[in-house]
């Protein structure tokens, strides 16, 4: 529960300040402009997404162990 109120609080975060995520270029044209963001007490847990000027789009949320340049690679889609 704690870690679903803490993404779920990130989120709002993000709604409300879309620009304070690190920008990431894993080389997929697809994913151009996504941004990373670690959630709070839970820093393992990435939060990867895209804005537009209305809208923040979460992609995925990944534990930072995983091969994240593998995921988002456009060779993996």
């Amino acid at each position: 529960m704690r870690f679903l109120l803490e993404a779920q609080e990130s989120f709002a975060l993000l709604a409300d300040l879309p620009n304070i995520g690190t920008i990431r270029d894993y080389g997929n044209p697809d994913l151009f402009g996504l941004r990373m963001w670690p959630i709070p007490r839970f820093r393992k847990y990435l939060i990867f997404y895209v804005t537009t000027n209305d809208l923040v789009k979460i992609v995925r949320v990944l534990h930072g162990s995983q091969d994240i340049q593998s995921i988002f690679s456009p060779e993996s889609e």
